[in-house]
C-alpha cells in the first residue's frame, strides 16, 4: 500500500528560509487532499499528510477510504471538508492502539492546510503513544 503520486522533490527559498509551494492542474482522481481539487491553490507536503490519514484509514478500518462513493461525489465532500469518519459504536469496540490511530487520523484529515498537523507531528503522536504502551521496537 503506497500513495506516492504526487512525488516531488520540493525546492527551498533561501530567502524566505520555507520550501516552496508548487502548483498541478486540478486532478480527477478520488484519493485528494481537498486543496488538490482547487484551481490554483498552492500544494506542499501537506497532501502527504492528508493522504497519511487515507492510509492509516484504510489499514484500520480493513476497506478503502471511499470505497462506497462515486469519484465525483468523492471530489465534492473532500473539498467541502466532509471526511470520512470512523462511527463513535465502531471506535467504541476499538483498543487503545486502533483509537490512537483514530486519532492519528483526524490530524490528518484537517481541511485547512494551515491547520492540518504537520508529519513530524504525527509521527511524534504515533511515537509517543508507541513508547507509552511500551513498544519498543519501531
Amino acid at each position: 500500500m503506497n500513495d506516492f503520486n504526487r512525488a516531488r522533490f520540493i525546492r527551498w527559498n533561501d530567502v524566505e528560509t520555507k520550501a516552496c509551494p508548487f502548483y498541478i492542474e486540478v486532478n480527477k482522481g478520488s484519493h485528494r487532499s481537498p486543496e488538490e481539487y482547487t484551481e490554483d491553490h498552492p500544494l506542499n507536503e501537506q497532501i502527504d499528510v492528508f493522504s497519511l490519514g487515507n492510509v492509516l484509514y484504510s489499514i484500520l478500518m480493513r476497506r478503502d477510504v471511499y470505497e462506497d462513493m462515486e469519484k465525483g461525489d468523492v471530489q465534492k465532500v473532500v473539498k467541502d471538508g466532509v471526511f470520512i469518519s470512523i462511527p463513535e459504536e465502531v471506535k467504541g469496540q476499538f483498543s487503545d492502539m486502533e483509537n490512537v490511530v483514530a486519532v492519528a487520523i483526524s490530524m490528518c484529515h484537517v481541511k485547512n492546510v494551515k491547520e492540518r498537523k504537520t508529519a513530524m507531528e504525527v509521527e511524534r503522536y504515533l511515537r509517543e503513544k508507541l513508547e507509552e504502551y511500551g513498544v519498543s521496537k519501531f
